[in-house]
Parts: structure tokens; C-alpha cells; sequence
């Protein structure tokens, strides 16, 4: 029982840091597209309104 417990605690230990590593990476991955997105977004919305509002006047 503990050499099982031994076993998992250096499992563990083996396996976290490279999945901590990976999802702080994914989620600075996913803020990078989402920054992307959002200034994509609001260049292509800013060249329409420019458009239309230059269509307006």
C-alpha cells in the first residue's frame, strides 16, 4: 500500500509540472487569439463605420 502510495506520489510529481506548463501555455494561446480576434474585429468594424460614415455625409 504506501510503495502504491510512493509510486503515485512520484507520478504525480513527474506529471504536473509539464501539465501546469501546458495549460498555462494553452491559455495564454487562447488570450493571444481572443487579443487577435477582438483587434481584427474592431478594425474591420471600424473601417465599415468609417465607410458608412463617410457614405452618409
Amino acid at each position: 500500500m504506501a510503495s502504491a502510495l510512493v509510486f503515485i506520489g512520484a507520478f504525480a510529481l513527474f506529471w504536473i509540472p509539464p501539465l501546469a506548463f501546458m495549460a498555462s501555455l494553452a491559455g495564454v494561446l487562447v488570450l493571444v487569439v481572443l487579443l487577435l480576434l477582438l483587434g481584427i474585429t474592431g478594425l474591420i468594424g471600424g473601417l465599415i463605420g468609417g465607410a458608412l460614415r463617410q457614405a452618409l455625409d
